[in-house]
């Protein structure tokens, strides 16, 4: 949308940038909100929606949520536990959850209200120690904690809930301090060939060297799952995601190398 972004793009090629002060840039957005309220102009309000950080809560399978706003407002949460009830509190304190789940945030400046859901996927490897042998690269660089916060990215993907990698098959390695018991690892992917995003071709695993391998991987969604079968109780994964290389032929990019995507990587 046009608003408030004209708003921002002014205040940067306007704005002397010794007097850039965002907290400032905020109040005068909401002033100039009532503006546009008055006059039925449409615009986005989701700047201001709380911004959810994950973090790890004290032992696996634990995380701790915290909020915060741009700008003063009502935040009241609730965890809807998949059977629909949603009851309200105000937000104080970062919430503890340990299982699967929904955030709910409601949040409430002057009479706008914004209702946003964050569900939360549980596995064993939820909070494990993460060994990010390969790191993620330029804007989806982020830490090795994404691939086991609970979040599985969405679609239109956005690059925080995302590990990138371009032309390399990475490695990552997922530990516990005890013995776990696994039937099976899942792995998150996307396929956007469009945006140079391509699955991995397989994926090969083992619990301290690559000793077996996955089957051929036919993607059909932008956002897709692979189980793979592992029966043993270990107290690592080691896992490579084999990256398909260049962009095949046909497809945008051709000849360059390829991204590859992982979001979660669950265990049970």
């Amino acid at each position: 949308m046009l608003l408030p972004r004209l708003c921002a793009l002014t205040e940067v090629l306007w704005t002397d940038t010794t007097l850039h002060d965002e907290k400032s840039f905020y109040k005068r957005v909401l002033q100039h909100q009532h503006i546009l309220d008055t006059f039925r102009v449409n615009y986005s309000n989701t700047w201001h929606i709380p911004r959810l950080r994950i973090g790890g809560g004290e032992t696996v399978r634990s995380l701790m949520l915290t909020l915060d706003s741009k700008v003063p407002q009502q935040i009241e949460t609730a965890i809807d536990n998949g059977d629909g009830v949603t009851n309200y509190s105000t937000y104080q304190n970062p919430i503890r959850i340990n299982s699967t789940s929904k955030l709910v945030v409601r949040s409430t400046y002057n009479q706008h209200q914004t209702i946003v859901s964050y569900p939360f996927e549980f596995s064993k490897a939820t909070n494990a120690k993460v060994n990010l042998i390969t790191p993620g690269e330029r804007s989806y660089a982020n830490p090795g904690f994404t691939l086991v916060d609970g979040i599985t990215g969405i679609f239109p993907w956005t690059g925080k809930h995302w590990i990138g990698w371009i032309g390399k098959s990475p490695e990552v390695k997922i530990e516990w301090t005890d013995k776990v018991k696994v039937d099976s690892i899942v792995v998150v992917y996307l396929h956007d060939p469009g945006s140079w995003i391509h699955a991995p071709a397989s994926i090969s695993y083992g619990e301290s060297e690559l000793l077996f391998e996955s089957e051929k991987i036919v993607p059909v969604d932008p956002i897709e799952r692979i189980s793979i079968p592992f029966y043993d109780e270990v107290n690592s994964i080691y896992l490579r995601f084999n990256s398909i290389g260049k962009n095949p032929e046909g497809t945008p990019g051709a000849g360059q190398n390829g991204w590859l995507f992982v979001s979660e990587i669950l265990v049970y």
